[in-house]
């Protein structure tokens, strides 16, 4: 059930969802700082509301399910994250985070507008800031993370908040916002807001890209690709279909083709990492999944998830059915046979809150969008698919961002901007 507000609660509210976002997404603020908005963003949206905006907001009770489950397998020493600190920094983002996004329904177009303009100032200076750091400091981002790594260990996950795209976590869940970003190029009416959503994804696309998070970019570029399948075909389903059909033909038949060519980029290119990611998937599409590949790698850790997962469907408990510190141990490089093989089915509870959120915020938003939307879900579903479990917040805080962009591109189907 939703709670309706007054206009002055409704204002104080709005400021908890701008401390929200800029906790989540841009690289300025300290961690310690980060903490302290989310805390008081969580503070004012329960005194605003005298509660949670919706009592029976299906997404955060699944999420709140999860929670309990990951915190019971902690205490018996099983799962996924290795201390308390990671559990609870972890979840506070994501509690806020999902409690603000049950309550962007009371705000207003003039509100939505401006968390547009905050979201699209954030991004710029994230994609600044990486790009910048990647000819500073080659690699810079993911030496960012063993860092974190580090840190992790001593009880400080520092990649919990350290948010911004100079961040390696959560780039890899910004093909997302760069397809958000190229639908906003679609749907804007002003000439120079279009312009200005597409240079802006082909940046965020640009960053990605100079920093070697590879499968991100890859992910961003095929659904981007989708996207513009789908506008070609004027959001028409059949034609969208006979489109994508068309042009999946196409690619399967040029397989050989585009496996040169990414050898002539991979051999063109100054960066050893993305030249050899690039190498990688060319030698799959002719067939070479050998574990010495980065692929055939991956593969083979996906497969032992799933084998860890069949073996105690009900508990999953990975780390009985694996070796404690294997190279590539179960659940690495991808969210959901993680936590399939972490915590069984009782994983679902996330999953189900993923899908619940999708549903809602569809039921929002009507004609193309409503469509489109899934596009920017399955860049998210493939990341959760391609990704470690270490991503599982950023794809929670991601879907508030999400939610603000597409609400706020309804509203441009009613007046000029």
């Amino acid at each position: 059930m939703e709670k309706t507000l007054s206009r002055k609660k409704t204002n104080i509210f709005f400021v908890a969802v701008v401390f929200s976002i800029i906790a989540s997404f841009s690289t300025m603020p300290p961690n310690i700082l980060k903490v302290l908005l989310y805390g008081l963003s969580l503070f004012i949206t329960i005194v605003v509301f005298g509660g949670l905006p919706q009592k029976r907001y299906r997404p955060l009770v699944l999420l709140f399910f999860f929670f309990i489950v990951e915190l019971v397998w902690y205490l018996f020493g099983y799962g996924h994250l290795g201390n308390f600190n990671s559990i609870v920094l972890s979840y506070l983002s994501m509690f806020t985070c999902a409690i603000l996004a049950s309550g962007l329904y009371c705000l207003n177009s003039k509100q939505l507008k401006l968390l547009f303009v905050l979201i699209i100032l954030i991004l710029i200076e994230s994609v600044v800031a990486t790009i910048v750091l990647s000819y500073l400091l080659p690699s810079g981002i993911v030496r960012f993370v063993i860092d974190s790594e580090r840190m992790e260990k001593i009880g400080i996950n520092e990649s919990i908040f350290r948010t911004g795209l100079v961040s390696y976590p959560i780039a890899h869940i910004w093909s997302a916002i760069l397809v958000a970003c190229f639908i906003c190029s679609f749907e804007c009416k002003n000439k120079l807001l279009k312009l200005f959503s597409l240079i802006l994804s082909f940046s965020i696309g640009y960053a990605l890209f100079k920093n070697t998070v590879t499968t991100s970019f890859l992910v961003g570029v095929m659904c981007c690709g989708i996207v513009l399948v789908f506008y070609l075909a004027k959001g028409n389903l059949r034609r969208f279909y006979l489109l994508s059909a068309l042009f999946a033909i196409i690619g399967i038949g040029s397989m050989t083709f585009i496996s040169a060519e990414l050898v002539n980029i991979a051999d063109a290119t100054d960066n050893r990492q993305i030249g050899g990611k690039f190498m990688a998937i060319s030698e799959n599409i002719e067939g070479d999944d050998s574990y010495d590949n980065q692929v055939g790698k991956r593969q083979s850790v996906y497969i032992k998830s799933l084998i860890c997962f069949v073996k105690n469907p009900i508990l999953g408990l990975a780390e009985k059915h694996d070796k404690p510190h294997a190279t590539n141990p179960a659940g690495d490089h991808s969210t959901i046979p993680d936590m399939l093989a972490y915590y069984g089915i009782f994983s679902f509870f996330l999953f189900a809150s993923w899908w619940t959120e999708i549903k809602k915020t569809r039921s929002n938003l009507t004609g193309k969008l409503n469509n489109s939307f899934l596009i920017c879900a399955l860049a998210i579903f493939l990341m959760a698919s391609l990704k470690g479990g270490f991503h599982v917040t950023y794809m929670v805080i991601t879907f508030l961002v999400l939610k603000v962009l597409f609400m706020y591109m309804e509203t441009l189907k009613y007046k000029r901007l």
